[in-house]
């Protein structure tokens, strides 16, 4: 794990047709505090592990996907891009503000980017 604290996300597939183990366990603890995306892998098999047990021990987003399905990728993809440019709007947002000072030019922009 010592990439991911440099990493600028986490993914991370747990296989949803086994139980937790401590490995899992000792991950999710270490992602709480990350920007990370939980995958739900195998959700075409019979499901030992659900959304709602992964959110009851940590607040992030999970997707759940097959890979032998190829289901759930466009909603990570969705997930990923709206990850990103939130930070960056909030990033620029925060710019702008420093910059121009008026509040109505920043209201403004805050409407536009919301439509991004």
């Amino acid at each position: 794990m010592e990439h991911a604290d440099e990493a600028d996300l986490i993914i991370y597939v747990v296989d949803s047709s086994v139980a937790l183990d401590d490995n899992d366990y000792d991950i999710i603890n270490f992602i709480k505090d990350k920007k990370a995306v939980i995958l739900l892998n195998k959700s075409d098999l019979a499901s030992k592990v659900s959304a709602d047990d992964i959110k009851k021990l940590v607040d992030k987003t999970v997707i759940s996907v097959s890979a032998k399905e190829s289901s759930g990728i466009d909603e990570l993809s969705d997930t990923i891009k709206e990850m990103f440019l939130m930070d960056r709007s909030h990033s620029m947002m925060r710019f702008i503000s420093q910059i121009s000072g008026t509040k109505n030019y920043c209201q403004m922009l805050r409407k536009v980017l919301s439509l991004l």
